[in-house]
């Protein structure tokens, strides 16, 4: 984003010459206006401290930050702030008790007087250029961004996000929704903006951009779209802040305290209560959320509750909610229990829909196909070891208690490489040295070495060690089976996979190539709200698509990029039948592309003249992708001209 802002700026195409002319004084406006607030922040005898003269923070405003923006454009007086403000970031790094409020902490103001004392660059806009004016919209970042805020309550997402993950029900989510947001309105809603707003109420959320009652942009979601947005950033691990997974913990603490707070409620006066009792159950919720942070007093807990249970008669209702709350408290205590039941995916193995469980998945074990008798699993069990035993606290029915045995089998042995698969395998690798290669051996594509690491940390897959005839080599891989579910996680992830199959006669073969840029190409036009944008760039680190709005480029010659996820824009990829008109195009931006212009360079006349000239020979050929020669011919006539 910064390198192509400062291509626009300098092309002379960013902003007209008035606003770049009012920069600097905006710039000179702004630090004042921190530099005032943070002087009115500062603990009483600070500023005395660090400032040579305090007088110049006398008054008001503007003419406060006006009186500041006239020194701060005095190099002098500039260095010497910046010097003072460097001394007051270090002391107030070692006692926060410098300022008062920590809104305008002084180590941030510090390094940002530091880059504004750079020396800046005038640049200037071309001669005629202006904006154009364009109808207002409500990106779907901006969307995407209300609902990461959650509600207007405390933990809201945890709330919604434990809600969803342990009710899959879409009327159920959608009521959960209407009913934990209520009915209320905010402003500042579209990613802070001031002309933003919005409101809820049974019927939805209604996103606004512009003035109340005469929006320039709005966007209506129901309850059901509401949930599906939600659902969908939960899959995509966008939902939470890093924030709200260190709050895990102590919030299911919380939740569980006040599980055992309705499980006494309206039980018998003469039942005592394992916590105090206040007005507002806050001294009763922060007793019970200690307990259950230890291990001896929540087993004492448990054990009262237990007691406790017994004062309710067996055929009442009360009984069987009570004793279903109290057994999910025994789970929790126990660690068989969480609201948060994704957590456990990292040590849960993945299985395929053939229930066939690889060799370097999590467990070490070989799986047990469904005829194996009792006998054969009980002659199973004796050839593991015996790591840890323990009796669960439930009691089972007729009064039995569970026995349960953590077995630990021994490590899969991995049939060794012969040698002239190992050179086989070598030679394919000096041929695809920056792509992850599997080779086929024994009904598994195993990766080696390098590669080896690089699957397992992807996938979670299990690093093993495998004899060679050249040697020892650390390998990890995955059944044939599943080579086109396990091929895609790394083709999305933005790796070039290659796969080399086995043959009946025990050749190799290409099974099949990954390429990186096919994901989602460059110059691809997908449709997003009712527009045509044009695939820039794919940030695969991030999960990102910067795209351009084509709508916008042809019609008021300017460009507007905006950024979308990833895997939205490749499943929009993947369901659009692409016509030949659309593939023509593409292949006129991608004559664009290699021969270094932009789309903004040519004039309409030119560019209809190469559309027209890429159809006419499309329609000869009866194939668009022949069309790029005669693009690419177009667009250097027209350069040369």
């Amino acid at each position: 984003m910064s390198n192509r802002i400062h291509e626009l700026l300098r092309q002379g195409e960013y902003a007209p010459q008035a606003v770049l002319d009012a920069a600097r004084q905006n710039a000179l406006q702004e630090h004042a206006q921190t530099l005032a607030y943070m002087e009115r922040d500062l603990a009483d005898g600070v500023a005395e401290a660090v400032f040579q003269d305090t007088e110049i923070f006398r008054g008001g405003f503007p003419e406060l930050t006006d009186r500041l923006a006239d020194l701060l454009d005095d190099t002098d007086f500039l260095t010497d702030l910046n010097e003072r403000l460097s001394a007051l970031g270090e002391a107030y790094a070692e006692d926060k008790d410098l300022m008062r409020m920590h809104f305008y902490k002084p180590d941030k103001v510090a390094a940002l007087f530091r880059q504004f004392a750079k020396p800046h660059q005038n640049y200037a806009a071309r001669e005629g250029f202006h904006w154009s004016e364009y109808k207002k919209f409500i990106t779907e970042d901006e969307i995407n961004a209300y609902f990461t805020r959650g509600s207007n309550y405390s933990d809201s997402r945890l709330a919604i996000y434990s809600f969803f993950l342990n009710n899959e029900d879409k009327k159920e989510r959608a009521d959960f929704l209407k009913d934990h947001y209520g009915i209320g309105g905010s402003s500042h809603a579209l990613c802070g903006a001031d002309d933003s707003h919005e409101d809820h109420d049974g019927r939805g959320i209604a996103l606004e951009r512009g003035p109340y009652g005469n929006p320039d942009a709005s966007v209506h979601l129901n309850w059901n779209q509401a949930a599906g947005r939600i659902d969908q950033l939960i899959r995509d691990s966008e939902y939470l802040k890093s924030a709200d997974y260190s709050r895990m913990p102590a919030y299911e603490r919380e939740r569980m305290a006040m599980r055992v707070m309705g499980f006494y409620h309206h039980l018998p006066n003469d039942v005592e209560r394992p916590y105090p009792q206040d007005l507002y159950h806050e001294e009763g919720r922060k007793a019970l959320v200690e307990k259950l942070a230890d291990t001896e007093l929540s087993a004492e807990l448990l054990e009262q509750m237990d007691n406790a249970l017994l004062s309710v008669p067996l055929d009442s209702e009360e009984y069987e909610r009570k004793a279903e709350s109290l057994s999910i408290l025994h789970q929790y205590v126990e660690g068989t229990y969480t609201i948060f039941p994704e957590k456990k995916q990292a040590v849960e193995i993945a299985v395929p829909e053939q229930g066939q469980i690889s060799m370097f998945d999590f467990m070490e074990q070989e799986p047990q196909s469904k005829e194996q008798s009792t006998a054969a699993a009980v002659e199973n069990s004796q050839k593991a070891k015996v790591v840890a035993r323990y009796q669960s606290t439930v009691m089972m029915q007729a009064g039995y208690i569970e026995d349960i045995a953590i077995l630990q089998y021994p490590e899969p042995a991995l049939q060794p490489l012969p040698l002239d698969a190992a050179n086989e395998y070598n030679a394919l690798k000096e041929r695809y040295p920056d792509v992850l290669v599997g080779y086929e051996q024994y009904g598994n594509f195993e990766f080696y070495g390098e590669d080896a690491k690089h699957v397992s940390e992807l996938l979670g897959s299990k690093l093993l060690e495998k004899e060679t005839a050249l040697g020892k080599v650390e390998v990890s891989g995955f059944p044939r089976e599943q080579w086109v579910s396990q091929a895609m996680k790394l083709w999305k992830q933005g790796e070039n996979v290659y796969l080399s199959g086995q043959q009946e006669d025990g050749t190799h073969a290409q099974t099949k190539y990954f390429r990186r840029e096919e994901y989602l190409p460059v110059n691809t036009i997908v449709e997003l709200d009712d527009r045509e944008f044009r695939v820039d760039s794919v940030n695969f680190e991030q999960g990102t698509v910067s795209l351009q709005d084509m709508t916008l480029a042809k019609e008021a010659w300017y460009p507007i990029f905006r950024t979308e996820p990833l895997e939205y824009i490749r499943h929009l990829y993947e369901q659009a039948d692409v016509p030949m008109e659309e593939a023509v195009e593409i292949t006129v931006f991608t004559a664009l592309y290699n021969a270094g212009v932009a789309y903004e360079d040519f004039s309409p006349e030119q560019m209809d003249g190469t559309f027209q000239a890429s159809r006419w020979i499309a329609a000869i050929r009866l194939s668009p992708t022949l069309t790029e020669p005669c693009a690419s011919t177009a667009i250097s006539c027209w350069k040369m001209r």
